[in-house]
């Protein structure tokens, strides 16, 4: 069998209600030399019954069905098994644009010296209407300091990376269980180049499920962090956490997640994932109603109001740990007072 040129990438969990669509949108690529790489990570709805009705019905794609052991993992299982020499990744709720795959494409068959490249997108509601379009800065450089500043970069579900030169880095970081597209994109800025092309590629879905609440944003804020502050201790020829033993990686993550108690930082990212829910509500809620809403939240509770602070306050505490976490291994301390 010849080799496709590119492999999607797609990881589920319990994703029947968007997958549809999230295929047809691959499958509908102008684009046609790829495989399609679908792995079902343990779900217990209809996902594996979809995945095997499209698999039927186009040898281009693989259905992989393994043990729920979340994303990281099963990309990287994906990667293992991909033949393509770019991987093109997609999440189970987005839509790829018709042009996406032969865009990218072409942008880094131009672009030769470019390892990994993502794409603007249209950020849509759950059922399909149009919230926001997103555009991002197209240099590598540019890009990592928005990253350390921890300024959103183009999302995970957009990009396109040279297969050889991620799996020659060691593949997606298996510590990191949340946050694993901003390790791989600093650890690809550290070797290489990424860029962004000035098209969108993705309809990006917000729906009930992805708007995070508190106890799914604090791991994904605390490894954020902890990839922004593993990349600064990189940057200095400081021994990286996530490469030490299980033990001191844990000790890393807990330190961090003080840390942010102690800054008050975590009860203000509660109060902004609230307002970003009435935000995204799409049923039984007027505009007005929502603008009400908010104006109580602000009101009544000071922490919301962290949201006038911006970027700024975050790119002061990035930097501000990762300070912090360098002085203790110039020191030699890192494992002992890490912990405390």
């Amino acid at each position: 069998m010849d080799r496709p040129f590119v492999t999607v990438l797609m990881s589920c969990f319990n994703a029947s209600g968007f997958l549809r669509e999230s295929v047809e949108s691959i499958l509908g690529q102008t684009f046609a030399d790829f495989e399609f790489i679908i792995i079902d990570d343990g779900s217990t709805d209809n996902t594996i019954s979809v995945i095997e009705m499209y698999a039927a019905e186009d040898k281009r794609i693989l259905g992989i069905y393994k043990e729920h052991t979340g994303l990281t993992d099963s990309l990287n299982v994906g990667l293992a098994r991909a033949r393509g020499q770019w991987i093109a990744r997609i999440d189970a709720d987005d839509m790829a644009l018709p042009d996406r795959l032969a865009d990218q494409l072409d942008f880094v068959r131009v672009h030769r010296d470019i390892s990994l490249v993502g794409g603007g997108c249209v950020e849509i509601g759950e059922g399909g209407n149009f919230i926001k379009r997103h555009n991002y800065p197209a240099a590598s450089a540019e890009l990592i300091d928005r990253l350390e500043k921890m300024i959103p970069i183009f999302p995970h579900s957009s990009i396109f990376f040279n297969r050889e030169f991620v799996s020659g880095l060691g593949g997606y970081n298996a510590r990191f269980t949340r946050a694993q597209d901003t390790d791989l994109y600093f650890r690809i800025g550290e070797n290489g180049r990424l860029a962004c092309g000035h098209k969108p590629v993705l309809k990006l879905r917000r729906h009930s499920e992805t708007i995070s609440n508190e106890d799914e944003g604090r791991p994904q804020v605390i490894m954020g962090l902890a990839a922004i502050i593993c990349h600064f201790l990189r940057k200095n020829n400081l021994p990286d956490p996530s490469r030490m033993d299980e033990w001191a990686w844990q000790a890393f993550i807990g330190w961090i997640e003080r840390r942010l108690g102690q800054e008050d930082y975590l009860k203000e990212m509660a109060s902004r994932l609230a307002i970003r829910d009435i935000l995204y509500r799409e049923s039984g809620i007027t505009r007005m109603e929502k603008v009400w809403m908010i104006a109580k939240k602000l009101i009544r509770d000071p922490s919301a109001r962290s949201i006038f602070k911006g970027f700024a306050r975050r790119n002061d505490l990035a930097l501000k740990l990762a300070s912090e976490a360098g002085s203790w291994q110039i020191m030699g301390q890192g494992r002992s007072d890490v912990s405390r």
